[in-house]
């Protein structure tokens, strides 16, 4: 984050963690305006890239998907 507070994937990733771990006000804050900034990022189209076949890779996309949900970003 410090190195470029204006990449969307790294606040969406931070928010997820949060969410994960049972933070959620603090994860809907951290992602709050970049869900409309950055429509291309919804749920539906991370779980339809499909950039590796690796189950261990699919399992962690997923589970961010998961968090992001938590999060409050919007599935669609």
């Amino acid at each position: 984050m410090e190195a470029n507070r204006n990449h969307p994937l790294t606040h969406f990733a931070l928010a997820a963690a949060l969410g994960l771990l049972g933070a959620l006000d603090e994860a809907r804050n951290r992602c709050k305006g970049w869900t409309c900034a950055q429509p291309r990022l919804y749920h539906p189209r991370l779980r339809a890239h499909k950039y590796s076949d690796n189950p261990i890779y699919r399992a962690g996309r997923e589970r961010l998907c998961v968090g992001l949900r938590l999060a409050g970003v919007p599935e669609g």
